[in-house]
């Protein structure tokens, strides 16, 4: 691997400023300046930089982007190579630079470059939600490997080349999220060609993109496309719950690559793997499948179905890499996704304790109603008040009436004993109910204190909502702010 990044020009048109070569192993890529700064050691560092006009056409639209020459201009000296459209002068002779005409025509490159040599797992994840939890959920079980990942959700057409980069870390695993927008290329084809993955999964096709496409069919076509480059004899891993007609879109395209499909659910007892039971508690839940011809128990810290299912899509990914799932499962006690993702913290407020359970980290049709069905299935755990809260779902195109009307019904039909809601798109409904249980708020400082206020001891609070379209994400944070009282 190294052999190859000292002789670059052999392999990627372009050439080394004053034919001075790296004389450090370079262990990771990055183009972004500000994430390597803070870095104490960048003498591994291959260093991409991307002028604003080339990082905009990447985006197809002109974006906030400081010259990557200028982004690393107080610590260039640093870096172990730097790939640049225009030669830094003042590295002249000090620090080797790569110059190429096209810096993500040099990122697609090497991708192909590394990923032609790199003979290990590659896992592809892509979903409408829940595609960033089995991605964490494969790398947490794989956690005494050395795994290439995605940093948090970063998993757009930018963001992928990136990744595949990184394969000079020479790792025993790479676990990408493959976005809607990385499948739907316009220049370099779908980013599935480029990653190749050997195991490729979709977690859902669903409601989350109906503000960009008409029906769920085109997005079942989109999603479809990480099988596109899947390997051949690769395997194929689909979530059989999702949409009928979608699934046979996405069941066809993985059937013209591979044979080795296979497909889990919650209930579809045809499945490959599905539940048998869900047994709730307050801070774990504890999940039996039946897996082919086996049966396994785990726990999971919140086992609502999205969450379920994606662990059952981790399982299978381990499984198809040959490893004995039984050695794996206990690694889901502690399993942690991103920050808001169904995140349980215990709070005090004036002596009564409550559980708030965050999952306004994003927010679409199968997720929010996710949420709202498995804080129903643990409500019945606590003694106090159960109070759900909801925030608008941005970006549902004409279905966002039909879809907050759906919310707002599976609500009502639960055991909420407070419901609050928050953002435009809620108010005409919350506006026609006539309860002082259930009420519209349009600030953070009105909602937060009617929670509050309604807080028993041993009481549940679920936050659900868009990150987008209001301030509504920063519910959570003002709540354990005014809770330490």
């Amino acid at each position: 691997m190294q052999n190859i990044i000292k002789n670059l020009d052999l392999y990627i048109d372009g050439y080394f400023e004053r034919d001075l070569r790296p004389f450090n192993e370079i262990k990771s890529v990055d183009y972004f300046g500000p994430s390597i700064s803070p870095l104490k050691n960048k003498k591994n560092i291959m260093y991409v930089s991307f002028t604003k006009e080339r990082r905009s056409y990447v985006n197809r639209r002109e974006v906030n982007w400081t010259d990557g020459n200028v982004q690393v201009k107080e610590f260039s000296h640093e870096l172990g190579l730097v790939i640049t459209e225009r030669p830094i002068y003042r590295l002249s002779g000090r620090t080797p630079q790569f110059i190429v005409k096209d810096s993500w025509k040099f990122m697609l490159e090497f991708s192909e470059l590394l990923r032609s040599l790199y003979k290990k797992e590659v896992i592809g994840v892509t979903g409408s939600v829940g595609k960033t939890s089995t991605r964490m959920m494969i790398s947490h079980l794989l956690s005494d490997e050395n795994v290439v990942e995605n940093n948090g959700n970063h998993n757009v057409r930018f963001a992928i080349p990136l990744y595949m980069n990184n394969l000079v870390k020479e790792p025993d695993a790479i676990a990408l999220e493959i976005s809607l927008n990385a499948l739907n290329d316009f220049d370099t084809g779908d980013m599935s060609q480029l990653v190749r993955p050997t195991i490729g999964i979709v977690t859902s096709v669903g409601e989350a993109h109906t503000g960009s496409f008409p029906n769920i069919e085109d997005v079942a076509h989109i999603k479809s496309k990480i099988f596109h480059g899947l390997v051949d004899d690769g395997c194929a891993i689909i979530n059989k719950d999702i949409d009928k007609n979608a699934f046979e879109i996405v069941y066809r395209a993985a059937k013209r690559k591979t044979d080795n499909i296979y497909t889990y659910s919650i209930n579809d007892k045809t499945a490959d793997v599905f539940v048998l039971s869900i047994i709730n508690d307050k801070y774990y839940d504890q999940v039996t499948i039946q897996f082919f011809e086996k049966i396994y128990t785990y726990r999971l810290g919140t086992a609502s179905d999205g969450m379920i299912l994606n662990s059952l899509a981790a399982i299978l990914t381990i499984w198809s890499n040959g490893k004995e799932v039984s050695d794996y499962l206990e690694k889901f006690n502690d399993f942690h996704s991103l920050p808001k993702i169904l995140e349980k913290t215990e709070l005090v407020f004036e002596g009564n304790k409550f559980l708030l359970l965050d999952d306004t980290h994003n927010a679409a049709v199968p997720s929010m109603l996710n949420a709202i069905r498995y804080s129903n299935s643990i409500s019945d755990k606590f003694k106090g008040k159960k109070i759900f809260v909801v925030g608008q779902v941005m970006d549902l195109g004409v279905l966002s009436r039909e879809s907050h009307i759906k919310f707002m019904n599976e609500l009502l039909s639960s055991n909420a004993d407070f419901i609050f809601g928050y953002g435009d798109l809620f108010k005409e409904l919350f506006e026609q109910i006539n309860s002082d249980n259930i009420k519209w708020f349009d600030n953070l400082e009105s909602i937060s204190k009617a929670i509050l206020n309604s807080i028993t001891d041993d009481s549940f609070v679920m936050l659900k909502g868009s990150m987008s379209g209001s301030d509504f994400k920063n519910l959570s944070a003002k709540i354990k702010k005014d809770s330490y009282r």
